[in-house]
């Protein structure tokens, strides 16, 4: 669903569409609604915003699907709140902050997902994002475009049973060598575009 003329109001009921599992919004209107309520069987929300609007907006539609296991949201999280989605597995965070960010997001879903994708556009503190949480069920773990610049055991010590790490431009410059001691199931590890300078003999061992 693409909204290409943002000054019209528009009003999207697909509530018939009960068998729908997957479904994308583009827009950059404040004037939508947008029913969502009876699509029990969707599984997979997709919500990009192309300019920043009320935040308002997501809540409304958040609040209609909260039985979602995928979502991947372009937009600002100043006052997002995923604890009630019981079923989400998936989580991707694509967008913008502000001073509003809301650092509580994984609180109280941790423990329930298995991949989450943080590619935001500004500085945030991605210690602070993770503190207090223990991804005890997270396989796939992907940071684009962060400023992490160190790496060690302790931000690694929140998710023991990665298979796939994803550190990408996040100007990582330095790996203390026993940052990895604990990724047990690891598997796949990716680096493109850092600042690395130099490794460890045993940093990998």
């Amino acid at each position: 669903m693409d909204n290409e003329n943002p000054k019209e109001s528009l009003n999207f009921n697909i509530e018939g569409l009960s068998s729908l599992q997957g479904l994308s919004l583009i827009t950059d209107s404040t004037e939508m609604q947008l029913s969502l309520r009876n699509l029990k069987s969707l599984r997979i929300l997709d919500v990009i915003i192309i300019r920043t609007i009320d935040d308002n907006f997501i809540t409304r539609v958040l609040d209609q699907v909260q039985h979602l296991e995928e979502l991947d949201l372009h937009a600002n999280y100043s006052y997002f709140n995923l604890g009630s989605f019981v079923n989400l597995k998936l989580l991707s965070l694509v967008g913008s902050i502000n001073e509003d960010f809301n650092y509580d997001l994984f609180k109280n879903i941790c423990y329930q997902l298995e991949e989450v994708n943080i590619y935001l556009t500004a500085d945030f503190d991605e210690k602070k994002l993770f503190d207090g949480c223990t991804f005890s069920n997270l396989k796939t773990l992907a940071i684009r475009k962060s400023n992490i610049k160190r790496l060690n055991k302790e931000f690694f010590y929140r998710f023991p049973f990665l298979t796939q790490l994803f550190i990408l431009e996040c100007n990582v410059e330095e790996i203390e060598p026993d940052s990895f001691v604990n990724l047990k199931e690891l598997t796949c590890l990716d680096f493109t575009l850092n600042r690395l300078k130099y490794i460890e003999k045993d940093t990998f061992f």
